[in-house]
């Protein structure tokens, strides 16, 4: 986006204009009518573009405002609470348990804002450790903030500063905030007038002092009147249907997964109602139950390639995932299935409600519920689990563009590394075992995506571990290729030092490697 072009420049270019005009005529001879036609027109066609111009470059979003769900419910109750605060000037902290439809409230408020006078909004998934540093940065060039050049924390600081005084109307949206402390520095306590922050969270994590910034506002499930407002938007609404949201505990994703089954199926709320009896006897959570009930008919569709579909989704980012991964020769092996069998099951995934495909999203096309992912790992195998972890690690990696650096595929090549981290984070560390799989090379290659797989072996392993050596190995590599020979040779000097300790002959290696990189010191 353009800096904002100063409405005071319109008279003065005007007057600018007018003077060349005329002296031009003047010097051609031109008569006093069409020295007058010839001065008013080019004037006004020039503040016409000026004001034109600046009109068109307003609207601007970074990142990608999720779609809302069919039948979407505004949560009247909530909203007049968010009004209520917004108009004492407080940013807004909305808060629930899993599947209440914070994002969704989230996305409808972004969208009316730039329906409306938003000039900026930007959307972070900010559940990953590096997402908002990421985000920020592309927003500080995106308006030109003062101080952009430097590398993605620089810049992010430089977007972080543009708030603090902009004239600008804008919106920043943190969404599933799950580490409070990861964007303590990026939230600041002041900031200008012209826009908010809205952050969403779990219920269990509001109490922490961060979250103390905003006005915090918990998101509930439905009321009766939503349940059937909902059953009714999306065609449902028979006689069982409120008996149907009671069982449902009125939760809006386990109503959207039922939904989506009884539409697939061509179930009313009877059939679904007996169906899911029969499965809440084995299982107590209302969305798992309506998950597994979905999966079941699903395989029965997909000659069973739709639950080993739904568990590469449910270990990638839920955030989004490239239709490149999905179509992958690592997913079609893992599937066993014809070559475009990634997107035959995504497809068929969506159409129960398991996940969300949408190309207008692009890099972010196909998306899943957190707490549908959760649902799907919590019922998984640990073997299977891990071997999918390892498939859609190589599936990340075949997607991966050889030029990773073309501005055409920052938005891809961003969401690869979301993908990446989420892989590595992974309970059991499938891409760590029995030794770092290439996409943590791969991925680890931008230094602030290895900095946070350091920061995160260091906290689960401690520093002796041989993950967390492993990961600064990547650290150091990142370092050396871009230019700074100096925090390589730190790092290496720790990992050659860690694998004495351990009595690994790897330190052997390592040793050399870090005389390779004390030479180019010298």
């Amino acid at each position: 986006m353009p800096p904002r072009r100063d409405p005071r420049l319109v008279p003065y270019l005007a007057i600018v204009t007018t003077v060349v005009v005329f002296l031009v005529a003047k010097w051609l001879n031109w008569p006093l009518w069409a020295v007058a036609i010839g001065g008013i027109s080019l004037a006004g066609g020039a503040v016409f573009l000026l004001a034109g111009r600046e009109h068109a470059g307003r609207k601007v979003t970074v990142g990608r405002v999720p779609v809302l769900a069919p039948a979407f419910q505004p949560r009247t109750g909530v909203q007049a609470h968010i009004v209520d605060a917004r108009a004492a000037g407080a940013d807004i902290v909305l808060h629930g348990a899993g599947g209440t439809g914070t994002t969704q409230l989230a996305a409808s408020l972004a969208r009316a804002g730039l329906r409306q006078d938003v000039d900026l909004v930007v959307w972070v998934d900010a559940g990953g450790p590096t997402s908002v540093v990421t985000a920020f940065a592309l927003a500080a060039h995106q308006v030109a903030a003062p101080g952009t050049g430097g590398d993605a924390a620089a810049d992010a600081r430089a977007f972080v500063a543009w708030l603090a005084d902009t004239d600008r109307r804008w919106l920043v949206v943190l969404d599933g905030v799950t580490d409070p402390v990861a964007i303590d520095g990026w939230w600041p306590a002041d900031h200008s007038a012209t826009g908010w922050f809205l952050v969403t969270t779990a219920t269990d994590l509001v109490r922490h002092p961060v979250f103390g910034r905003g006005t915090a506002v918990g998101v509930g499930v439905f009321s009766p009147a939503e349940s059937h407002e909902y059953f009714t938007d999306r065609k449902l609404a028979d006689d069982d249907a409120a008996e149907l949201a009671a069982e449902l505990g009125h939760e809006p994703l386990a109503m959207a997964r039922a939904a989506a089954y009884m539409q697939a199926e061509r179930l009313g709320c009877t059939d679904y109602l007996n169906q899911w009896i029969d499965r809440r006897k084995t299982v107590a959570d209302p969305v798992t139950a309506a998950v597994l009930l979905a999966v079941d008919a699903a395989q029965r569709k997909a000659q069973k390639q739709a639950l080993p579909a739904l568990r590469l989704a449910a270990v990638l980012d839920p955030a989004g995932q490239p239709a490149a991964v999905w179509k992958s020769a690592a997913v079609t092996e893992y599937l066993a299935g014809a070559a475009d069998a990634g997107m035959r099951a995504v497809a068929l995934l969506h159409r129960y409600g398991l996940v969300d495909h949408d190309r207008r999203l692009g890099a972010w096309a196909v998306r899943v519920h957190p707490e549908t992912a959760h649902a799907v790992r919590k019922n998984t195998p640990a073997d299977l689990r891990d071997a999918a972890a390892r498939t859609a690690a190589d599936a990340v990696l075949d997607a991966w563009p050889a030029d990773d650096a073309h501005p055409h595929r920052a938005d891809h090549v961003r969401v690869l590394r979301a993908n990446a981290i989420i892989l590595a984070r992974l309970d059991g560390d499938p891409l760590w075992q029995p030794e770092a799989h290439d996409l943590l090379w791969r991925a680890g290659a931008d230094i602030d995506v290895a900095e946070g797989l350091v920061r995160d072996r260091t906290a689960r392993h401690g520093d002796g571990d041989a993950q967390t050596l492993t990961a600064r190995r990547i650290l150091a590599t990142s370092y050396r290729r871009a230019g700074r020979p100096g925090d390589a040779a730190r790092e290496l000097e720790r990992v050659a030092s860690g694998y004495e300790a351990l009595g690994d002959p790897i330190a052997a290696e390592v040793r050399d490697l870090l005389a390779k990189v004390r030479e180019e010191l010298l």
